[in-house]
């Protein structure tokens, strides 16, 4: 059996701790996404409280994006200067 379509083929410059970290990052989006459906349900139904819930999924998902752009940053800085290391 070929291996080329092996998902771990896909990037295995990123060892797993790199990989839980990117996962435990991009599921709270789901979370968020989940927040904005209820709030938009609520206000749907009349509720005002779905502003509240679709300005909190918001701020979760801004500070969300900050997080994934600082440690993708912070990944791609340690994965450079490691072979520079070595050489």
């Amino acid at each position: 059996m070929d291996s080329t379509g092996d998902s771990r083929s896909a990037k295995p410059e990123l060892d797993s701790a790199a990989r839980r970290l990117l996962f435990w990052l991009w599921t709270p989006y789901l979370s968020d996404a989940a927040l904005i459906g209820i709030g938009w349900w609520l206000l749907t139904a009349g509720d005002n409280g779905g502003w509240w819930a679709i300005v909190f999924a918001a701020v979760r998902a801004v500070l969300g994006t900050v997080a994934l752009i600082l440690a993708r940053r912070r990944l791609r800085g340690e994965r450079r200067a490691a072979p520079r290391a070595e050489g």
